[in-house]
């Protein structure tokens, strides 16, 4: 929980970029230019072994998100497709912001993004889709923040590159794939990190 902590005070520190360079620190994970500038993304993807229509049914059980978001964000859903996300920044900095939900595709699908106002500006979208050899689905994983910027943001830009926001996309799809298919969350992940899909 601490490094996932850790992680998401990067991203929160992280300011605005001007040279945008694909990711290198690790397989599967790759910034992509967003939608405003500086926008630090990354989407990873890991093979599950559920269908495309289980992994949606999971996703969008309410009880999933605030449990694969822990360690970094408290989320709470409520049944119209909003949630709220509280985080505990740097320096004892609290975030809160409301997101809704703007793609819902059964076996398909979810995407979001927060609403105006919001301390973090961010967006995210999972992708659920069959894997090479019927060997369940692909789960991808998209999040992109668009952080306060400042002078220490852009210092934390040089220094850790797109580390925390991988960190933070890497632990979510482990944890979720480790609530769909055994029904509960390790309390220490010792598993790989999640890589994007080469098969």
């Amino acid at each position: 929980m601490a490094l996932a902590l850790t992680a998401f005070a990067g991203v929160i520190m992280v300011g605005a970029m001007s040279d945008r360079q694909p990711h290198r620190g690790g397989a599967g994970g790759k910034r992509r230019s967003g939608a405003l500038l500086g926008e630090p993304e990354v989407e990873r993807s890991i093979t599950i072994g559920k269908t495309a229509d289980e992994l949606h049914r999971f996703w969008q059980d309410q009880g999933t998100l605030p449990r694969i978001m822990a360690g970094f964000a408290t989320v709470r859903v409520s049944g119209d497709g909003r949630m709220h996300w509280k985080v505990e920044g740097p320096l004892g900095r609290v975030y809160e912001w409301e997101s809704e939900t703007v793609d819902d595709r059964p076996g398909g699908g979810v995407g979001w993004r927060s609403l105006p106002g919001a301390s973090i500006p961010n967006e995210g979208s999972v992708r659920f889709r069959p894997a090479p050899a019927d060997c369940g689905s692909v789960a991808t994983l998209l999040l992109r923040f668009d952080p306060p910027g400042n002078a220490l943001g852009e210092a934390a830009v040089e220094l850790l590159g797109t580390k925390p926001l991988d960190l933070i996309v890497d632990g979510v799809l482990r944890r979720f794939k480790s609530l769909v298919e055994t029904g509960e969350i390790p309390t220490t992940e010792r598993q790989p990190a999640a890589r994007a899909d080469t098969r």
